[in-house]
């Protein structure tokens, strides 16, 4: 076929199941779990709300599942932007939040800036989440390894 030709694309919907990688104890309670992707060759765009109204009491590191496996090399990671956030962090005051892509993985991590220079190199953990209600929509897109 011509190079040109369009022959991988993809629409459909999938569940975002957010957890804690470390320490978990006991389990989010969801209201809306559905995200939506594009799929066109390589590159996939993703969009979603999440929002539950139980959180688990303990854990480390929040987590949401992707459609695809992410391309390895920190070259390829993205961050998602927030559309929306019904978060108010426990004690942190944050100056930017979003989701990020990990290497060769269906991870994406929850990361938040708790200073003016934007860095977003914290995770968020159960301890951070505001009593038992919350949620968020986001928006990006990353490429995949196929």
């Amino acid at each position: 076929s011509d190079v040109n030709t369009l022959d991988d694309y993809e629409e459909g919907t999938w569940s975002m199941n957010p957890a804690f990688t470390i320490s978990q104890s006991g389990s989010f309670t969801m209201t809306r779990n559905t995200g939506y992707h594009i799929k066109i060759g390589r590159l996939v765009h993703v969009q979603g709300w999440l929002s539950w109204s139980a959180k688990p009491s303990s854990g480390s590191t929040l987590y949401i599942t992707l459609p695809f496996n992410a391309v390895a090399g920190d070259e390829y990671r993205r961050g998602f932007s927030l559309t929306y956030s019904e978060l108010t962090l426990v004690g942190i005051h944050s100056y930017g939040m979003m989701i990020r892509t990990e290497n060769n993985n269906t991870q994406a991590l929850f990361n938040y800036s708790n200073a003016i220079n934007g860095s977003m190199s914290y995770t968020l953990n159960a301890a951070d989440l505001p009593s038992s209600t919350g949620g968020f929509m986001f928006s990006g897109s990353y490429v995949t390894a196929s």
